[in-house]
């Protein structure tokens, strides 16, 4: 993941989906998370994106 797409989560995360043009089913969490909180999720879903690409991975 680049520092765009961190800084797109982070703001999704942050305002939810309506505020940043993506899905209304994703609410805001700035008020119940702390900025620590969000960077230390997005981190997390960096961890689930490079697990998957290991599960798919079609060699020895």
């Amino acid at each position: 993941m680049s520092k765009t797409e961190d800084l797109l989560l982070h703001g999704v995360i942050t305002r939810g989906g309506m505020q940043t043009g993506r899905s209304f089913l994703m609410p805001p969490w700035g008020g119940n998370l702390t900025e620590r909180d969000r960077w230390d999720l997005i981190a997390h879903i960096r961890t689930l994106r490079t697990d998957v690409r290991r599960l798919t991975h079609q060699g020895p």
